[in-house]
């Protein structure tokens, strides 16, 4: 779970500085998405596999790693990021 938790705030530090690791809760792993200054339900429309996402609260984004690797899941939040600065709904199809 460490060694997890390691390599997710690396990945988040090096690409999707926006984001910050709540937590990682059983097979959940949640991101503080604040500093994106939009509500979690607000941000999931840019994600492209919605499935794997769900929120909590106002600014959280909880990420359910079911069949998805989390390097799969960390990659869909990175492009949804990207997405929602360039407020283009369609540049997630772009990015697959």
């Amino acid at each position: 779970m460490e060694k997890e938790k390691d390599f997710i705030t690396r990945f988040l530090e090096h690409n999707v500085p926006d984001l910050s690791l709540e937590k990682i809760d059983n097979k959940e792993i949640w991101f503080n998405i604040s500093s994106l200054k939009i509500t979690a339900p607000e941000f999931i429309k840019y994600i492209n596999n919605k499935d794997s996402f769900k929120t909590k609260e106002n600014y959280l984004l909880g990420i359910v790693s079911n069949e998805y690797s989390v390097e799969d899941i960390l990659h869909d939040v990175q492009r949804a990021v990207v997405a929602y600065k360039r407020r283009d709904n369609d540049l997630m199809n772009l990015l697959k």
